[in-house]
């Protein structure tokens, strides 16, 4: 059985939401951390932190970052691929607040990229990447072009997860990625520290991003990663193949535990 707590982590000006699914066991087990993606909140997750909670019977984290959800508001021109600031400096402080010492990271897409950061330089036990990204691809920034194409339909969409601070989140988003900075983007190098078990997972019709992720993460982790191929899903493959990934993903962290 599991209980859900709420709360915010930091100051007023930077409080975090979280969402915190707790079995009535009290252990030392992992914790399963969920990292959203670019424009992604507690809510957008849907059922799947629930279910992979009860399956792994694993207790669960998930928080909404700066910009996001109910957490504070960005600070003004504040980018959303603060990837770094975020794997090494915001999410091992909340883990602290909380007792969390040894986390499964799960991370959707951006999400997926803090989660590997994360595992570069902090300690993991398990890394399961979603979408994420290790490099940026023409097929990254074709997906946002054409998003902002869209952003009239996709913020109305997103209303109702972000409220008010769905414009400034969207536009910190395609401008971030649409940067010259991120034109030639890659965490290669800070890739090869992972020392935990990864899952890499990509739906074959993803549409940010190709099977260059995959490949890269193969070729510069060797045995310690495992890449899966969904297919006919696109960049979400946890909300359209939710079944399969938890079952997925349930096994890969029971084998490695």
């Amino acid at each position: 059985m599991l209980r859900t707590e709420t709360g915010s982590w930091g100051t007023e000006e930077v409080a975090l939401h979280f969402q915190y699914l707790r079995h009535l066991n009290d252990d030392e087990r992992p914790v399963l951390i969920f990292l959203h993606d670019a424009l992604g909140s507690i809510t957008q997750w849907r059922n799947f932190p629930m279910l992979l909670a009860q399956e792994t019977g694993l207790d669960a984290l998930i928080y909404e970052r700066r910009g996001h959800g109910q957490s504070a508001p960005l600070n003004g021109q504040q980018a959303i691929a603060n990837f770094d600031w975020q794997a090494v400096r915001t999410l091992p402080h909340l883990l602290r607040s909380l007792g969390i010492t040894n986390p499964i990271l799960i991370g959707h897409s951006d999400g997926g990229t803090i989660a590997l950061l994360h595992a570069s330089q902090q300690p993991a036990s398990i890394v399961v990447s979603i979408a994420g990204h290790v490099l940026t691809e023409a097929i990254t920034l074709q997906g946002v072009h054409q998003a902002v194409t869209q952003k009239d339909r996709i913020t109305e969409r997103l209303q109702k997860y972000h409220g008010e601070k769905t414009t400034a989140l969207f536009n910190a988003w395609a401008n971030t990625w649409l940067s010259t900075t991120f034109q030639n983007w890659n965490i290669i190098e800070e890739v090869k520290k992972i020392q935990c078990p990864v899952l890499a997972i990509q739906g074959t019709e993803d549409e940010y991003a190709s099977e260059t992720q995959l490949i890269t993460l193969s070729q510069t982790l060797g045995k310690k990663v495992s890449t899966l191929w969904i297919e006919k899903a696109g960049h979400a493959p946890h909300l359209t193949h939710t079944e399969l990934l938890v079952s997925i993903i349930t096994n890969f962290i029971h084998s490695r535990l």
